[in-house]
């Protein structure tokens, strides 16, 4: 009986030893990740000390505490197997990029061209979820089929999430970030993200077939929202913009907007482009609030106006 007790008590030491240092299992198949094992031994096997912290494989990683890279142009975690899933767990992933509202931009220091919190470039089926990602040249990312949930990213020198098509940003924050707050290109979904003082445009789809839906975007020094083309665009609200409101290339649906307080045009939309059950109103770039090409569907509320004579476009 003895001996079995040591031996458990040696067990349970020896786990405890493990999961403080390199790459313990954090439970249910998931594998931790923490500043100690980042810098002190590498949290995996092939995974060397110092960052970036690079992922062995397809699974599911947890922080166990936050991350602090000192070096500017670094990673935080590199990823570079599909199907990963990177859970913050509360958590942050720290850079040394610090970014300022100058009141004419965002000034972001020092000013890396590379190093990323999540670096997934290139790889599909990545998701990262749950925390706090500040301080890099780019917050997040990704290839393609990717998704960001309940993150807050921030003081980026660049974009707060960068990506190809495919990805789903939902119930997230982007704020004071160098470049665009969140960056995707075609069919992807931008569902529940405010966006907030981003140097360029808060949100943007760079091309087709992408749903932009219940986001705020709110003084950001470019677009609120900019989606180039064939994007659903629905009860969102772009207030107190740097540039128009909401910008749109063809083939775009708009409706059900609040779009208010723009330094430009509210709604500037594309050719072959329809919108109604907006509120367009006090935007300065031209007097009714919207330009472009598209098709006036009633109704729309344009400066107290609700026809289409009060919505036309200005030339």
């Amino acid at each position: 009986m003895r001996v079995r007790k040591v031996m458990r008590w040696i067990a349970v030491v020896s786990s405890f030893v493990v999961g403080s240092a390199a790459g313990a299992w954090a439970g249910e198949g998931v594998l931790e990740i923490n500043q100690v094992c980042a810098v002190q031994t590498g949290c995996f096997t092939g995974d060397a000390p110092g960052f970036p912290v690079t992922l062995p494989g397809a699974g599911s990683y947890r922080l166990t505490s936050s991350l602090e890279v000192t070096a500017n142009g670094t990673n935080g975690i590199e990823v570079t197997t599909p199907e990963t899933e990177v859970d913050l767990n509360g958590f942050q992933i720290r850079g040394p990029v610090a970014c300022s509202d100058t009141g004419t931009g965002v000034d972001c220091i020092p000013s890396p061209t590379s190093g990323a919190g999540v670096q997934a470039a290139g790889v599909n089926e990545v998701t990262v979820r749950n925390g706090i990602v500040r301080g890099f040249n780019h917050g997040l990312r990704f290839g393609s089929q990717a998704t960001v949930e309940d993150v807050i990213l921030y003081s980026n020198a660049d974009r707060g999430v960068l990506a190809g098509g495919r990805i789903l940003v939902r119930d997230s924050i982007v704020s004071l970030n160098g470049g665009n707050g969140v960056d995707v290109d075609r069919t992807s979904q931008i569902v529940g993200v405010a966006a907030v003082r981003n140097n360029s445009a808060g949100l943007r789809g760079r091309a087709g077939a992408t749903r932009m839906e219940q986001n705020l975007m709110w003084a950001n020094y470019g677009p609120g929202l900019f989606c180039n083309s064939a994007c659903t665009i629905r009860r969102n609200a772009a207030i107190d913009g740097g540039e128009d409101g909401i910008r749109t290339g063809e083939g775009t649906w708009v409706e059900g907007n609040l779009i208010s307080n723009n330094a430009r045009d509210g709604l500037a939309v594309g050719a072959n482009s329809g919108f109604r059950h907006n509120v367009i109103e006090w935007n300065v770039g031209s007097q009714l609030g919207v330009t472009g090409a598209g098709v006036y569907v009633h109704p729309n509320l344009c400066e107290g106006g609700q026809d289409d004579a009060t919505c036309r476009f200005v030339p």
